[in-house]
């Protein structure tokens, strides 16, 4: 079949010589010296579409003046004009030779083969008779196998440069315009020269391929979006190129050369770095004996200066040269404990790098990008920051500060990276880099910095918040994670200290209690008293041998260790009401870092511990761009998306602030039926909550009575009506509104059923703000920096008077039938006061005048025993003691009842003396109710016991007739238990005498067999 239709503009002489542009067709003038197309297309191995010698005497058509050289640039625009051209003809796979520039002339082939080579059964026959090894390969070997589609373009060169001319062909050109011995493809099937291809289209697939996409998805992707055909080779071969292409670019440049050299050449970017300068006044000289052995070594004298640059931000460098004493001056920090300074850090690097000449050595780069800039600008209240590490080869820790948008999710606004994780390169980098690289107003705006508790890191900038004075409104908080959770694993309070045997779950589920009544103190406590009661009872419950018993022997004082050393000097910085007064948020961890550095780290085009410094910074700069336009494209989505099935009240509301914004006031104001409010005067309402949750008195799951042993408060809210610029305003003593921007749900119930509206909410939750605050329009950024500035205190009160406030609720009347006193009892300048459902009592609480007389049966330790006692039903339910063999846990359950009868007078008068006003027959029935219960043959003994203690109960003075059937009652539970111990060792020991055979059906008949200690008749194992 023949090819046509590939019209191309020529310029051919007339007959008056002059040239004239014409439109011909290539097709027509290819092989039109023969005169029978039907005998070449028979006999095509007899033609092979050229000749050897140029042919002479045919008029040329020349093409376009612009391909006039036949350099290599000029042969590939050659290449490239022709090939697309044939591309529509639906032809093979059309290329040129290899021909050198000295031939002038192009010669274009079909490279698709005529004579399938496949393995046939044909072909296995031949392979056969022959000897030869079957072929797979479509790859045309010889001219015979190949199709015969060819042409000749020739090069004139000019007189003066050879390399100058015009490229032509003849109009009765020889070649072969017939294609045989494979099918005609349409136009959408022929695989495209990935150089014919757009460029932006070639560049999207890079960026596939960059983040490790398969070369097949984006040969898909590329013919969904141009309707071309590109082989998946062409465009990963294309990637490969371009890598090389790129670092070629980079050659002969250091490591430190090729980052500082691709952060400050992207215009989208800010950087900054700090650079050593080290000149020696003598290189290194040695001295050496005849043997060559070294006899004296003279060490290179060192004179090291910085240079700090701040590029593309349009600030001016800090200096040009500065000394080690600048640098800390300027950070107003002193040498680390170890002698730490810029001076030793950079000798250090030098010496590892073995130079013995002057040098640069990169010790710190920093840098932003437009978007982060803006971003961080725009939510800069509460940020944390974090180092990261495994980012670089040069194993450089990373350091970004992290932040989170109105739509609550996480962001990166700074990015480093560090020589050391040393005080002073910290201290530089907070002094020095942040301010330079960072919008001005996260230094004016932030007020909560989250860190680990790592001084180096947390030291400096404190430094900076008081006697610098930069970042004069923000605080920093410990995470709490680190603090609490890993700071138990690393002084080693984990469950490795609870003392093995049935018991050991009571021991785990305590040990969880404790940590979670630690971290209470982070978001539970508003007041120094607070705290200092719940540490107290704490304490108290750590200090009770029935609690550390369930521990070893070390455990108090290794916790009393780490509880003084580790976490109370340091409250200041995590209780909860430090930090009620800023705009936190909520924020307790520096997670925000960790799940931001988790995800560049993991992210498929993030940097790798494999990556240089370049590679890494550019990988970094490019995944948290894309990652904060996905958030820039979400927030313009949710401009008009309002949630389906909302109350019609809450409409307004999520039509102008964000979803989670929405979400938390709505939870806010649903929340405030379980308020009751009081009217204490004119302009004052105290509210409190109506009830409060208590646990159930029969307990069965020690993890969830636990929950009820931490410390909860009674609190009453003072919620006030003020004058604000004439404006009546309202507030709460809660502070809500100070650290999260919107309204608490007491506010709401002073309201009433007024649905919340979005004017109360600050202006930072708003859609509008997260699109256009900061977009680049300065009367807009006016606008929304004076709504920041100027916040309201409080909402706005729809009454022109305060009379006309609540008419409903007259002064000294409550929305339900509580009276004053309750309210008053537990307001902000009372004593703190637990409420009704702590599992807490009176012991030492009068002296505190914390607690309550109603607020349980039990002293401070006894809630805990009498729980152990009662909860027969969930050790019996627990998976670890069930799964126990029974002869263990049987001869522990003894030992521990064995030492519980020798202590037990003893135990009995301790509780006496804790508790005077407590009749001592009670404590008895305590005690033996503990020390019954760890007993299996307690279940079948209970009815007589609490028959018994009935009787004791209602006897104001016990009779010795009723003091020896409690003793009796306990022998027999103790023989009962013996028996049982005995029977069970015999059984054992039994067994082991039985063939195999017999022994696993024996144990068999065992495990189905109910045991006559167990009513329930459970299974246990043998």
């Amino acid at each position: 079949w023949p090819t046509t239709g590939v019209f191309i503009d020529a310029y051919v002489e007339n007959e008056s010589g002059v040239e004239e542009k014409t439109v011909v067709d290539v097709c027509r003038h290819i092989g039109s010296s023969s005169n029978d197309p039907t005998n070449r297309q028979a006999h095509h191995s007899r033609f092979l579409g050229h000749q050897r010698r140029k042919p002479s005497g045919l008029k040329k058509m020349y093409l376009s003046p612009e391909y006039c050289s036949n350099t290599l640039e000029g042969r590939e625009a050659v290449r490239n004009f022709i090939c697309s051209h044939f591309d529509s003809c639906g032809g093979g796979i059309i290329g040129s030779g290899t021909s050198s520039l000295s031939s002038k002339e192009i010669v274009f082939r079909c490279y698709r083969f005529r004579v399938s080579k496949g393995n046939t059964q044909d072909n296995r026959k031949e392979a056969k008779d022959s000897k030869k090894a079957i072929t797979k390969t479509s790859r045309p070997r010889t001219s015979d196998e190949s199709c015969s589609w060819r042409f000749t373009l020739y090069f004139e060169a000019s007189e003066d440069d050879p390399s100058a001319g015009r490229w032509y062909l003849y109009e009765d050109g020889i070649g072969n315009r017939f294609h045989n011995g494979h099918i005609q493809k349409k136009e959408h099937e022929i695989s495209r020269r990935v150089a014919l291809l757009d460029k932006d289209e070639l560049e999207i697939t890079d960026d596939g391929l960059d983040v490790n996409l398969s070369s097949q998805s984006m040969a898909t992707m590329f013919m969904q979006r141009t309707k071309l055909v590109v082989d998946p080779k062409k465009l990963r071969n294309h990637h490969t190129k371009s890598q090389k292409k790129h670092s070629c670019s980079l050659a002969g440049m250091t490591a430190a050369e090729q980052v500082i050299h691709k952060l400050s050449t992207n215009d989208q970017v800010s950087v900054a770095w700090l650079v050593a300068d080290v000149s020696i006044g003598h290189k290194l000289v040695t001295t050496y004996t005849g043997n060559r052995r070294a006899t004296s070594t003279k060490v290179p004298e060192l004179n090291i200066t910085f240079q700090s640059n701040i590029a593309s931000n349009g600030n001016e460098p800090v200096a040009s040269i500065l000394s080690s004493a600048d640098i800390m001056e300027m950070t107003q920090s002193a040498p680390g404990a170890d002698g730490d300074t810029p001076v030793t850090a950079a000798t250090e690097i030098y010496n590892s790098l073995g130079i013995n000449d002057d040098a640069q050595i990169l010790l710190s780069i920093a840098w932003t990008t437009n978007k982060q800039r803006r971003f961080l600008g725009m939510f800069p209240e509460s940020a944390s920051s974090d180092v990261i590490m495994k980012t670089n080869n040069e194993k450089r820790p990373s350091f970004h500060i992290c932040s989170k948008t109105s739509s609550n999710e996480t962001f990166s606004g700074f990015s480093s990276f560090l020589a050391s994780q040393s005080t002073w390169m910290f201290d530089f980098t907070w002094s020095m880099m942040v301010p330079a690289l960072s919008d001005p107003r996260f230094e004016k705006r932030n007020e909560l910095m989250t860190t680990d508790n790592d001084s180096k890191l947390h030291g400096p900038f404190t430094a900076q918040t008081t006697a610098i004075g930069r970042y004069k409104n923000s605080k920093h908080r410990d995470c709490t994670f680190h603090l609490f959770t890993q700071g138990f694993t690393k002084n080693k309070i984990t469950s490795s200290r609870v003392k093995d045997g049935p018991n050991s779950y009571i021991g785990k589920a305590l040990l969880d209690a404790i940590k979670s009544w630690m971290i209470s103190w982070t978001n539970d406590v508003e007041s120094p008293a607070e705290l200092s009661l719940s540490r107290d009872l704490l304490l108290e419950l750590i200090a009770d041998k029935e609690t550390w018993r369930h521990f070893d022997s070390s455990f108090p004082d290794d916790f009393l260790k780490f509880h003084i050393d580790k976490i109370w000097r340091r409250r200041g910085t995590f209780a909860h009401y430090e930090f009620m007064d800023r705009r936190s948020f909520g924020t307790r961890t520096s997670n925000d870092s960790e799940v931001e550095g988790g995800i560049l780290k993991h992210h498929a085009a993030g940097p790798k511990p494999n990556h240089s410094m370049a590679k890494s910074a550019d990988s970094a700069t490019k995944v948290t761009d894309m990652r904060i336009t996905l958030k820039e494209q979400r927030a313009a989505k949710a401009m008009y998306a309002v949630p389906i099935a909302l109350d019609p009240e809450l409409v307004p509301l999520y039509d102008n602030v964000t979803q989670y914004c929405g979400n938390n006031v709505a939870a806010n104001w649903k929340n405030r039926i379980h308020f009751t409010v009081f009217r204490a005067s004119l302009h004052k309402f105290y509210v409190k909550l109506a009830s409060f949750r208590t646990y159930d008195s029969d307990p069965s799951d020690i993890k969830e009575f636990l929950k009820y042993m931490i410390p909860k408060f009674e609190r009453t809210r003072v919620v006030e009506v003020f004058d604000h610029h004439g404006k009546l305003r309202i507030k709460c003593s809660c502070r809500c509104r100070r650290q999260h921007g919107y309204d608490c749900a007491e506010i709401f119930a002073v309201f009433g059923d007024a649905a919340p509206s979005p004017d109360d909410v600050v202006i930072r939750w708003h859609k509008v703000y997260h699109t256009m605050y900061l977009s680049g329009n300065p009367e807009v950024d006016e606008v929304f920096d004076e709504l920041v500035e100027n916040e309201s205190p409080g909402a706005l009160v729809p009454c022109r008077a305060v009379e006309e406030f609540r008419p409903d609720l007259p002064i000294g009347k409550s929305t339900t039938s509580h009276t004053r006193e309750y309210f008053e009892s537990t307001l902000p300048t009372k004593p703190p006061k637990l409420h009704q459902g702590v599992k807490w009592a009176n012991a030492g609480s009068h002296a505190r005048g914390g607690t309550h007389a109603g607020a349980s049966d039990y002293p401070c330790g006894a809630s805990f025993q009498a729980f152990v006692a009662l909860s027969q039903t969930a050790r019996d339910n627990n998976a670890a003691y069930a799964a126990r063999s029974q002869p263990e846990a049987v001869t522990d359950s003894l030992s521990d009842v064995e030492c519980g009868c020798a202590e037990m007078d003893t135990s009995m008068a301790t509780y006496a003396s804790k508790s005077p006003e407590r009749p001592q027959q009670s404590q008895q029935i305590d005690e033996m109710k503990y020390s019954l219960a760890r007993m299996s043959t307690f279940t079948v003994l209970r009815p007589k016991f609490e028959s018994l203690c009935a009787a004791i109960h209602n006897d104001p003075e016990p009779t010795l007739k009723t003091q020896q059937a409690l003793g009796a009652l306990y022998s027999e539970a103790m023989k009962k238990q013996r028996g049982k111990s005995n029977a069970n060792k015999s059984r054992s020991s039994g067994m082991q005498s039985l063939p195999a055979t017999d022994r696993a059906t024996k144990s068999k008949r065992l495990e189905s067999a109910p045991t006559g200690n167990n009513a329930a008749g459970k299974k246990r194992s043998a």
